[in-house]
């Protein structure tokens, strides 16, 4: 069990908390009661992992939005930090207190491994077995609240991914309306959440397009690498272009530089990105490092994991920055 010490909640929402304050706030039942530690001579204060979203909603650095807000994490290439990216927004959403939602829409099931367990934790064959996902919803074998699972974090759930995804695009083109068959499933959904994340594959296709028709803020990831840099301007063509086919419009997108290396062909790539796209593009980019797929490996976000790291204050002022976006289209 993770023991959260008062000082590792101060690094993990980046605020200064002060004892006299935390014991009122207790007795008032303003925060969860901390459990107590004898270490020598004097009793230390922590909270377990599954509080955390409880001191999330009065210390957090961001708030949920007045309504349910549907984000989608899409880029038409792979390796750029998108599923990384989903799960950072989505565990720090949760952790600030913000009833979050992940749906995963990838057959590699990326988003779902970080959101269970590892391969090598499960101890029977029992638990390798793929639990029903999106398509036995949609076929009508369960209800969609029967097949979302609750993490570590109560305030974060998710609809597992499993092969049978790829079955999906079969399923919704078969339809007379092959584009909001996703809205119609997650209506009802959007009163029990604050937050709904679709983790996307790079694929271009039918469930992708459900997906984009469903969110009201987009979020594409590009990587500062030579194989992205080619491959973007088809990438937000095709998605402007089936914007203008629907008439769509989307309460935010954003374009989020990623992979940034120290090299002069990545700062150009990235300084591209920005003349190109301008406002669209966040002021924040993400660099690439080894810490940011090690804390994937545990299974936590930079935040939890590494809050003194260059890279945790990274990822804050990109999220923040996203969140003004978020929250800002209801709180003015």
């Amino acid at each position: 069990m993770d023991k959260w010490t008062t000082r590792k909640v101060e690094k993990l929402f980046k605020k200064r908390l002060y004892s006299n304050i935390l014991q009122s706030e207790e007795l008032k039942q303003l925060i969860p009661p901390a459990q107590r530690e004898q270490r020598g001579k004097v009793s230390a204060r922590f909270w377990t992992t599954e509080q955390l979203p409880g001191l999330g909603l009065r210390y957090g650095f961001i708030k949920a939005p007045e309504s349910c807000q549907v984000a989608c994490v899409y880029t038409a290439k792979g390796g750029v930090l998108k599923t990384t990216l989903a799960f950072n927004i989505a565990r720090t959403a949760a952790l600030n207190g913000i009833k979050t939602l992940v749906i995963g829409l990838d057959v590699q099931c990326s988003i779902t491994d970080l959101l269970s367990k590892n391969l090598d934790q499960y101890e029977s064959i029992e638990d390798v077995k793929s639990p029903p996902g999106l398509f036995s919803v949609v076929k009508g074998d369960y209800k969609i609240h029967e097949v979302i699972q609750v993490c570590d974090l109560p305030t974060l759930h998710y609809l597992p991914e499993n092969p049978n995804i790829s079955l999906l695009e079969h399923e919704f083109s078969s339809r007379d309306n092959k584009i909001d068959s996703i809205s119609k499933l997650i209506k009802p959904l959007k009163s029990k959440y604050e937050l709904i994340i679709f983790d996307c594959s790079p694929s271009w296709s039918v469930v992708i397009k459900n997906a984009l028709l469903a969110s009201n803020h987009v979020i594409s990831p590009l990587g500062c690498d030579v194989g992205s840099y080619r491959s973007v301007s088809q990438n937000i063509q095709r998605i402007s272009q089936f914007k203008e086919e629907n008439d769509l419009f989307w309460d935010s997108f954003s374009v989020i530089p990623t992979l940034r290396e120290n090299s002069k062909i990545s700062a150009q790539i990235e300084a591209q990105y920005r003349t190109e796209y301008g406002d669209l593009c966040s002021n924040n980019s993400i660099r690439r490092t080894v810490l940011g797929q090690e804390n994937s490996l545990k299974f936590k976000t930079v935040f939890e994991d590494a809050p003194n790291s260059s890279l945790s204050d990274n990822y804050f002022d990109l999220i923040k920055e996203l969140w003004v976006k978020i929250e800002g289209v209801t709180n003015g």
